[in-house]
């Protein structure tokens, strides 16, 4: 009888067992698609009605691409603020630092890049964020990528003030700026009216001079 018992016992044991790492593996599936799909870039446009009214900061350090090799520099702090359903707001000072030549404005094409994996280099940061896969344009342009912001007017030696007002990019939603790059071109960007492939990928803007990465710095209820 006491062996009856403790083969029942430890066949109840070995059910448990078999039970629990079912469960346990079913658990970490579900987390790991919760991550991918997380992950993902979504071809809707992201809805920003929420039910609070929520106000995000972020902050972009600007960094030299190591891969430029050029004589134009620049550097300064992006700061973008947006409240839950409105437009979202880029300003800043940024400094030319160019290495040889006389002080000038100069046009440069400004862009939202894919990924914010750039410590090792701006090329890293990849195409222009497009998650509508529409063509290259304006920051005006009905037809766009949601990175498009056209050109800023920067000195090649010394410090200007930048605004920009964006109502497609976002701070919320699936399609978030957020983590991602923004790219400072070396050349101006045509806004993609070239017949041309470079044209209409990245307005024929050229090699990126300056790069960040696009960090959330505060959340605020109100």
């Amino acid at each position: 009888m006491s062996i009856f018992i403790f083969k029942c016992y430890t066949c109840i044991t070995s059910l448990i067992d078999h039970t629990m790492s079912i469960f346990a593996a079913v658990v970490w599936l579900s987390v790991v698609s919760c991550a991918l799909v997380g992950s993902q870039e979504t071809s809707e446009k992201p809805n920003l009605t929420t039910n609070e009214n929520v106000t995000r900061e972020a902050a972009c350090l600007l960094q030299d691409n190591v891969d430029y090799n050029g004589n134009l520099m620049f550097s300064g702090t992006i700061k973008l603020t947006q409240t839950s359903g409105a437009a979202l707001t880029i300003e800043g000072n940024i400094t030319g630092q160019a290495t040889v030549g006389a002080n000038s404005k100069v046009e440069r094409g400004f862009h939202v890049h894919r990924f914010g994996h750039i410590f090792e280099s701006c090329n890293f940061s990849g195409s222009d964020f497009n998650p509508f896969n529409t063509k290259h344009g304006s920051i005006a342009s009905q037809n766009r990528h949601v990175g498009d912001y056209g050109n800023i007017e920067l000195m090649t030696k010394g410090t200007v003030s930048i605004k920009v007002t964006d109502n497609l990019s976002s701070l919320f939603g699936d399609n978030s700026i957020l983590g991602r790059s923004l790219v400072i071109h070396e050349f101006e960007d045509d806004l993609g009216v070239k017949n041309t492939e470079e044209s209409r990928t990245e307005g024929t803007s050229g090699r990126i001079v300056s790069c960040c990465v696009i960090a959330l710095r505060d959340e605020t209820k109100n």
